[in-house]
């Protein structure tokens, strides 16, 4: 093919130009925002309990909660973890979906829970919403 458009110049430059046309064109019609609108919300549940092993802050908490809220609507990934003396419970809300009503929903069922050690702290239920963050920050120097 190459060295057929080697002997053919014409028809190498028209495609030339017929690819640059269609370039600019698209160009045109690509959607540029100076702010995007991107929604990576996330329910944080997190508990702490002093002296506590990882294995028994999976089992005390991390499952608990976990069998709790997974079939709650809404949700589209659950992600627990467990350390020593804390543990945490991070929940990804799909994109359609509320995650203000998603997170009254999880601290409902959560505080519904009367299972948990006594000498742990009660449960934190927090909404990590990406849009009160900063996306970028630029220095030029």
């Amino acid at each position: 093919m190459i060295e057929w458009f080697a002997r053919h110049k014409v028809a190498a430059n028209l495609l030339l130009g017929l690819i640059i046309v269609w370039g600019l064109i698209s160009a045109g019609k690509l959607k540029v925002e100076l702010f995007p609108k991107i929604k990576l919300d996330y329910v944080s549940v997190t508990m702490e309990y002093k002296g506590a092993t990882p294995e028994d802050m999976e089992e005390s908490f991390c499952v608990k909660v976990e069998n709790a809220i997974y079939d709650l609507e809404g949700i589209k990934e659950i992600t627990a973890n467990a350390y020593e003396g804390s543990g945490s419970v991070i929940v990804e809300v799909e994109d359609t979906y509320d995650s203000k009503k998603l997170r009254d929903d999880i601290k409902t069922r959560v505080e519904a829970i009367t299972s948990f050690p006594v000498d742990a702290e009660r449960p934190q239920i927090t909404l990590l919403d990406s849009s009160a963050g900063q996306v970028m920050k630029l220095a030029v120097t």
